[in-house]
């Protein structure tokens, strides 16, 4: 991914068209309140039903094109793109449905992060992958971590497996969430309300887990 170049994010790049009226060179940083957007990588490590993310290797190999299920650009194109941005950027959102970089290389980004950009930001984390290694969630809180989004979707495993192909454990999730919890990180929980196949019973028991759930 590192061949292709950076978004076009200067202001002469953009026309906005707001109540009929037309706006040229307007920066988009002035509409997401300071805060500047960007992935890491394509695809995702998941399969979730809700979602088209993890289905894009299988969409190319309709089309007899080999794609791997995950690809990160290298740290030093990310960095590359943060510090071409970071004094319009008042905030950072790493908008990957999972912050699938592997773990050395993702302790290496937030130290570089610290070093050059150092400023707030979120991400949505591989809960895995912070459970295994809580010590890259101190260095991420180093650097200026500030708040994450957890996609729980449902408190009820059998109904996130059934229907979202979703098997993440709720003791997993309870666990990550207890962790983001004790560190003082501000966390969205993401559900899926209003789903025609949740029953009561399924509904009674995403209130129960909401219940085991750390907050303030």
């Amino acid at each position: 991914l590192d061949k292709y170049p950076y978004p076009l994010q200067e202001r002469e790049c953009h026309t906005l068209i707001d109540k009929d009226q037309v706006r040229n060179n307007v920066d988009p940083l002035e509409f997401q309140a300071g805060m500047y957007s960007l992935v890491i990588g394509r695809g995702c490590i998941g399969k979730c039903t809700y979602c088209t993310s993890g289905t894009w290797d299988e969409m190319y190999k309709e089309s007899n094109c080999k794609l791997l299920k995950r690809r990160n650009r290298s740290v030093a194109h990310i960095m590359g793109e943060l510090e071409r941005n970071k004094h319009r950027a008042k905030t950072v959102f790493f908008q990957d449905d999972y912050f699938a970089l592997p773990t050395r290389q993702a302790f290496g980004l937030f130290r570089q992060y610290k070093e050059k950009i150092n400023k707030p930001f979120g991400c949505y984390f591989n809960y895995k992958q912070i459970l295994d290694h809580p010590d890259l969630l101190d260095v991420a809180l180093e650097a200026g971590l500030d708040n994450v989004c957890v996609g729980v979707q449902t408190g009820s495993e059998e109904m996130a497996a059934r229907y979202y192909n979703r098997n993440i454990p709720n003791s997993t999730l309870r666990a990550y969430c207890k962790l983001l919890f004790d560190h003082d990180v501000s966390a969205s929980i993401q559900m899926i309300g209003g789903n025609c196949y949740e029953t009561e019973e399924y509904f009674q028991q995403t209130l129960d887990f909401i219940k085991t759930l750390p907050f303030t």
